[in-house]
């Protein structure tokens, strides 16, 4: 069976047009990387996760528009658009995104800092007040308990 080549050019297209949203997914994970602290695990745990999502959409892409065969024109177009995209598209989006985390990071630190903080000072005071409440009652229960308890033996009222 021939293919065609404009076959094969459009193939070719949508090919950059996969490197390019396979770009834009890396951006995601590297989005992921700004707001999770950096853990190695982590990191491998998401190189892994991308790798496969790759190869399973390439794989797809490579079923439904080359029957299942792999040219190496559809890689090099998945790697032409993957460049392209993020040394262009990718490069902005990492920009900005790194500047919205920063000034999320901010704001929620102030937000911590000037109201849920007091709130958690606030709690953890009536939480260790009501503590020392508990703490003192108990101790004063035990204390009835064994006068109770000798009571009861001194004057044989149990049985």
């Amino acid at each position: 069976m021939e293919i065609s080549i404009t076959h094969q050019c459009q193939t070719f297209l949508f090919s950059i047009l996969l490197g390019a949203s396979l770009s834009l997914l890396f951006d995601v994970f590297r989005l992921l990387r700004l707001i999770l602290p950096e853990q190695e695990w982590r990191i491998a745990i998401e190189d892994v996760a991308y790798c496969l999502l790759c190869a399973i959409l390439t794989l797809y892409f490579a079923l439904e528009w080359e029957q299942g065969r792999l040219r190496s024109y559809l890689l090099l177009g998945e790697l032409l658009g993957w460049i392209l995209c993020h040394f262009t598209l990718g490069e902005l989006f990492y920009t900005v995104e790194k500047y919205v985390v920063i000034r999320m990071k901010k704001i929620f630190r102030w937000f911590w800092k000037q109201i849920l903080q007091p709130i958690y000072k606030l709690l953890h005071g009536i939480w260790s007040f009501i503590a020392e409440i508990g703490k003192f009652v108990k101790k004063i229960c035990k204390k009835l308990s064994l006068q109770l308890k000798f009571f009861l033996k001194r004057r044989g009222l149990l049985l």
